[in-house]
């Protein structure tokens, strides 16, 4: 059975609120992780050239990883020695207009990647992996750097403050009523304040509030 994999780090390069254009990067190369992988220099060369916007066109950019919560298809998508490059536009709908708010306050400073490994070979004294292929299905915008082995407590206080801070901000100073992209914003409020404060020190932060149907995606994605 493949296991969907989520690797953080990647940053945001640009928000050009105007035209709606958010650039970055979905992963770091060449680095060891929490996860005490590695994901080697053209990992993703041949999933970007198949299935981006060069080929079939069908690597999504989500938010949080979450399938319900759509933006849209990267118009670009490219390997660099950084890490993986992406160019996104927003299109006119609740999710995006909620983080194009959340980008403007500095609520978002990562991105994310979800794949399943293709080729890898074990890492010499560690209990990670050297990733050499992978198959990616999505990139997404994250509040915080979704990983299923990294714990919560990774994530800075000042970080979380923040966070709440510009969604609780939204709500206050948003141009949206009770809309969807109001019902989304609480939603986030309350997940994110229900976790902080329910947090146990080893507990594993899961990347959505609604778990990820591995084989949903991979069958979706093959087809």
């Amino acid at each position: 059975m493949k296991t969907l994999k989520y690797k953080s780090g990647g940053r945001v390069n640009d928000v050009d609120l105007t035209k709606r254009i958010v650039t970055g990067f979905y992963t770091n190369s060449e680095s060891l992780d929490s996860d005490e992988d590695i994901i080697k220099y053209g990992a993703f060369e041949k999933t970007i050239r198949e299935w981006g916007p060069e080929g079939k066109k069908r690597i999504w950019h989500l938010y949080n990883h979450d399938m319900d919560k759509p933006v849209n298809k990267p118009y670009l998508i490219e390997e660099r020695k950084e890490g993986v490059y992406f160019e996104l536009k927003m299109l006119n709908h609740p999710v995006s207009s909620m983080l194009l708010e959340l980008y403007q306050n500095g609520a978002i400073t990562e991105h994310s990647v979800g794949f399943t490994v293709i080729k890898g070979e074990p890492l010499e004294n560690r209990r990670g992996m050297i990733i050499q292929e992978t198959k990616m299905y999505e990139g997404s915008s994250v509040l915080w750097g979704a990983n299923e082995n990294t714990p919560f407590v990774g994530m800075k206080s000042e970080d979380i403050a923040r966070q709440l801070n510009a969604l609780e901000n939204l709500l206050k100073n948003g141009t949206f009523e009770k809309d969807e992209v109001y019902t989304i914003i609480q939603n986030e409020i309350e997940k994110l304040s229900t976790i902080v404060h329910s947090l146990k020190p080893a507990a594993p932060l899961e990347p959505s509030k609604k778990a990820i149907d591995v084989e949903k995606l991979i069958k979706l994605f093959d087809n």
